[in-house]
């Protein structure tokens, strides 16, 4: 099997950045109507987090400094009330964000 790095994103300003909607996205590419837009091209959830993670840091360049949580690597995280690889992947937009940390410093934490 060959492997294609890839990466999710967003184009902003065109469309807020959102995460957890965009990856909702490519796991249920779901049209304004309801219809499932090319069925066969669907990923998982891990893949969606691959793509926002690993993924992307390899796509950069940058996997040796970040992407994973690992010692010596920078750590921009945030932390949900669920994984978005065990709840229904319909809801994986809905998980509520409990905390951002960037660059070591609590930047958001839900009251």
């Amino acid at each position: 099997m060959i492997f294609i790095p890839y990466s999710i994103h967003n184009d902003a300003p065109v469309t807020r950045p959102n995460a957890l909607h965009t990856m909702w996205v490519a796991v249920n590419r779901l049209t304004f109507s309801g219809k499932v837009l090319g069925p066969d091209q669907r990923i998982t959830p891990e893949q969606a987090l691959v793509g926002y993670t690993s993924g992307a840091a390899y796509i950069l360049g940058l996997e040796d400094q970040i992407g994973t949580l690992e010692v010596g690597k920078m750590a921009d995280y945030v932390v949900l009330e669920e994984s978005p690889l065990d709840v229904d992947p319909m809801k994986i937009k809905d998980i509520k964000i409990k905390q951002t940390v960037m660059g070591g410093m609590t930047t958001y934490l839900a009251k």
